[in-house]
């Protein structure tokens, strides 16, 4: 891939399988990890492969111990003398835990740049409704709340960032059209709104908000107060990491 973040991103849109350690070293990972650290996952005969700017797919069509064994090396001679990068940077903007009680899916946490890669995680429109392309990050992933009765409430959240200012308004005023035709818009289209944008939908609270170069949107939010309160503290982690300025 072109960069170490795109090959993340390849791994990234399915976490399931058992974690396997190839290179049998652990220096690069961090504490501070928001995304799973596994960067080898194998399971039903297929090894799926994160190692610097490569992502690579080894399968045996008929899983056997022996094949696991063989599958394993191929990895293993891939991976050889590969660096093992960080996590993409934009993935640091998201709290692992939010207000005590809405907590980070972790394993369902992705990283892409095309509305293709997004509408087989979250299905939006056939259309590129959010003017996504090789200039854009963006990060998707479930916040779920459990009660004490052992009740889940799922939300699910997107952060894009563009170029700039500009791009990143012109894209809220273009999935705002396409999405939400029957609402009327609630933000300031040339500046950063100082509020929310909170629309109640079928499924749940749409709120979205336009900070400077990102867009933060939540779907399926079961409460205004919870749609209110996970925005509020990604702008506050975008303050602190220097990447948004208040206007």
């Amino acid at each position: 891939m072109e960069t170490p973040d795109d090959a993340f991103g390849l791994l990234s849109l399915d976490w399931g399988g058992e974690p396997v350690n190839l290179n049998h070293s652990s220096k690069n990972k961090t504490a501070h990890s928001v995304a799973p650290s596994n960067r080898a996952l194998y399971g039903g005969g297929l090894l799926r492969i994160l190692s610097d700017n490569l992502y690579a797919r080894v399968m045996a069509f008929r899983e056997t111990p022996s094949s696991k064994q063989t599958v394993l090396a191929l990895g293993k001679a891939i991976t050889a003398n590969q660096k093992s990068p960080p996590e993409p940077e934009l993935l640091k903007i998201l709290p692992l835990q939010i207000d005590s009680a809405w907590k980070l899916r972790r394993d369902r946490l992705s990283f892409f740049r095309s509305y293709l890669a997004l509408n087989s995680i979250y299905y939006l429109s056939h259309e590129n409704i959010l003017d996504l392309d090789l200039t854009a990050e963006a990060v998707t992933a479930t916040y779920e709340r459990i009660s004490s009765s052992g009740d889940r409430k799922r939300s699910q959240f997107l952060l894009v960032k563009y170029e700039n200012h500009e791009r990143a308004r012109k894209a809220l005023n273009h999935f705002h059209d396409a999405y939400l035709p029957e609402h009327k818009k609630e933000f300031i289209s040339d500046s950063a709104n100082k509020n929310p944008s909170l629309f109640k939908l079928e499924d749940g609270w749409l709120a979205y908000e336009l900070l400077n170069k990102y867009i933060v949107i939540l779907f399926g939010c079961p409460d205004q107060k919870s749609a209110i309160t996970i925005i509020r503290r990604i702008e506050s982690n975008l303050l602190k990491k220097g990447g948004y300025h208040e206007r």
